[in-house]
């Protein structure tokens, strides 16, 4: 499990790496543009350059507002979908481990060697598969998380659950004889996902009530820039 883990991480960097390569031209075009607004903005009469300038960086601080919010925004729909995926996984798991629990007869394993094939086509496999989707789709939100600039969350306190339902189901096996330290892993770790994806959805929610206002108040600046730029005179 670590092995493909390792390589999935492997795949995902280089698919960063990629996607970074891409945005290496950006700047200059933004610098060229930057440049033909103002030999635009020098061709005009003083006093309406100087108003021209008022708005631009007013709409240009707006639209920069605009564009975090709005990736904020992405990052965090994201996010949501894979938490709530995560939860499904963990509800999935506890159920296959419930039923699992019905017919655990560890030592009758053990007398047949059946231990050897203990995670395959079992119940106890299935939740092990369950817990294995969870945690990666927890760390897919993590992804979405770490790249928030104007919403606080603290990534490092969505805890990954896999190596403690691991080291619980070892002891279930292996020394108690019976499933319970696992399925109380499992319960203990459901609470606090559901907890971690209701807070980060009332974030979702204010963070999309901030833009809807950001983008008013852009449309509002666009509106006006372009009066201004038609000779027109613009209402406050």
């Amino acid at each position: 499990m670590v092995r493909e883990e390792r390589e999935m991480l492997r795949r995902e960097r280089e698919t960063v790496d990629v996607k970074i390569a891409t945005f290496t031209g950006f700047s200059t075009k933004r610098s060229t543009l930057q440049e033909e607004r103002q030999a635009a903005m020098h061709g005009l009469a003083p006093a309406h350059s100087a108003k021209m300038r008022k708005l631009t960086g007013e709409f240009t601080r707006i639209e920069d507002q605009w564009n975090s919010l709005t990736e904020d925004a992405l990052n965090l729909d994201e996010a949501v979908f894979y938490l709530a995926r995560n939860v499904d996984y963990i509800r999935s798991a506890r159920a296959f481990l419930i039923t699992a629990k019905g017919s655990f007869d560890i030592e009758g394993w053990i007398e047949s060697s059946y231990t050897t094939d203990l995670f395959r086509h079992s119940n106890i496999g299935r939740a092990k598969e369950m817990i294995d989707g969870a945690n990666r789709n927890l760390k897919l939100a993590q992804e979405e998380l770490c790249c928030l600039q104007n919403v606080k969350i603290r990534v490092d306190g969505f805890e990954a659950n896999l190596v403690t339902f691991l080291d619980a189901l070892f002891d279930d096996i292996f020394l108690d004889g019976r499933l319970w330290r696992s399925i109380e892993a499992l319960e203990r770790a459901l609470v606090v996902s559901e907890k971690d994806l209701v807070t980060v959805r009332q974030k979702r929610e204010a963070l999309h009530a901030k833009l809807e206002r950001t983008e008013r108040i852009r449309a509002q600046l666009f509106q006006r820039l372009s009066g201004e730029k038609h000779g027109r005179v613009s209402v406050s």
